[in-house]
């Protein structure tokens, strides 16, 4: 599984993820909108797009 490490935070895809917790990737991105939806997360700190 390909990550980036970086300030000791793991960044995954949402693929990444998905392979992780053996889930659809679908799923995950229903999570994410949930967590950042609720206000538990802040989406500027832990979303970060690759290229």
């Amino acid at each position: 599984m390909g990550h980036l490490l970086q300030d000791e935070t793991v960044w995954l895809t949402q693929q990444q993820m998905a392979d992780l917790f053996q889930t659809s990737r679908t799923n995950v991105v229903e999570h994410i909108k949930h967590i950042y939806g609720e206000g538990e997360l802040n989406e500027n700190s832990t979303c970060q797009k690759f290229r």
